[in-house]
């Protein structure tokens, strides 16, 4: 069962120990929770009713306190219901809401027209007679948001969203947008006999669901607990990808492996240090691949001696083709790098038949092949017919 509690603020104390629910007496002892064991913002629902003719008590609260427990609960996805005059929240917790027009003229009574659509407005069929508005609402609000009206049309029951009206908070939380406060027409109310049936029947009306019916589960909730379960390990494995734009070593040639494969082409991820980093099966070709990460731009002092000398002798043994990429200036970001690669490192490319690309480049192609605008040979072909720097503008 979720955590609530039923405030009745300005009432006379009578006989309220004797009720099977918590009530609480006094609107400026809310500071002081110790009887509930539990702060405000540990709690799920909150019930207010509020007297018409709320007076002070003795004792003047901690008003930080209520607030930051109050901002405390609404951040955690609380709900609070009020039955009374809403001005009560601006005037108590110190944030602003719809203001109401208060002590009207022959336009008060107990005939309240439902708001079908809202799911709470069967409340008013549940308990019937209850109910007595003297005030309505002056801002307008969306048909979602109205519980009922008077027979006028005037809005007497409506819910807020405090997101909207939290303004001194800057976490918007995916728990906040979720919360909401309900506000209802006075209660005929003497000894809070109906507060406790108009709160049960709201948590009727919410379903909350009991901790224990999670051990229980269909067919379909388990498969799609399953393939939710993969969504999350393959957007994990994308997430990883992108290290491509900020990583090195090992990490930087195993990631620029993988994208390979996943644009179709094998690819064999050397583990341990040698000649070279990747090879790839490109239509029979061997393309033979070195991978730097670097923080300037790579120059010819960068391309290993032992992968140079490595290709000379392969070339002369079948068809190979030789890649060079770097992710140069890798600790700024790709859209502010400046160029990857010196004149000595291009001409050297050139000499050995070499094709240069960044991991920019490959980023984007990646993100081509998945939007297949480009296929996998599409991306060979680049690389066996470039010498130097590739061009992916066509």
């Amino acid at each position: 069962m979720k955590k609530y509690i039923m405030l009745r603020l300005g009432f006379k104390i009578k006989n309220f120990k004797k009720k099977r629910y918590e009530v609480w007496n006094n609107a400026w002892q809310l500071a002081d929770l110790s009887p509930f064991g539990v702060p405000l913002y540990d709690l799920d629902i909150i019930f207010i009713e509020c007297s018409k003719n709320l007076i002070r008590g003795r004792k003047e609260p901690d008003w930080e306190l209520i607030k930051n427990q109050i901002k405390g609960f609404f951040l955690n996805g609380g709900i609070m219901v009020l039955t009374g005059n809403p001005n009560i929240i601006q005037n108590i917790f110190s944030f602003k809401v719809p203001r109401v027009k208060e002590n009207l003229t022959n336009q008060s009574g107990f005939r309240i027209n439902p708001n079908k659509k809202h799911e709470l407005a069967q409340v008013f069929d549940k308990i019937k007679g209850k109910f007595n508005w003297n005030w309505i609402l002056e801002e307008e609000l969306n048909d979602n948001l109205i519980i009922a009206t008077n027979t006028v049309g005037s809005i007497i029951s409506y819910a807020i969203k405090p997101e909207n009206y939290l303004h001194t908070i800057d976490n918007k939380s995916d728990k906040l947008k979720k919360s909401r406060i309900f506000v209802f027409p006075h209660l005929y109310d003497v000894d809070g006999e109906i507060f406790g049936k108009f709160a049960r029947t709201i948590i009727d009306i919410i379903q909350y669901t009991p901790d224990w019916i999670n051990k229980y589960q269909t067919e379909n909730e388990l498969k799609l607990f399953k393939d939710i379960e993969q969504y999350k390990a393959s957007l994990k494995e994308e997430r990883k990808l992108k290290n491509i734009l900020y990583g090195y070593d090992k990490s930087l040639s195993k990631s620029i492996s993988k994208i390979f494969e996943k644009m179709g082409i094998k690819s064999d991820w050397k583990e341990e240090e040698g000649e070279f980093d990747i090879a790839l099966d490109l239509n029979g070709v061997v393309g033979i691949g070195e991978v730097k990460g670097l923080t300037k731009l790579a120059k010819a002092k960068h391309f290993n001696p032992k992968y140079l000398n490595y290709l000379r002798i392969q070339e002369k043994k079948g068809r190979i083709k030789g890649f060079f990429i770097v992710n140069h200036y890798r600790e700024i970001d790709p859209e502010f790098r400046d160029p990857p690669f010196s004149r000595d490192a291009i001409k050297l490319a050139v000499d050995y038949n070499i094709c240069l690309m960044t991991t920019w480049d490959l980023f984007l192609l990646y993100n081509k092949h998945s939007e297949k605008r480009v296929d996998k040979n599409y991306i060979i072909e680049k690389i066996l017919n470039t010498k130097g720097l590739i061009d992916l503008k066509n």
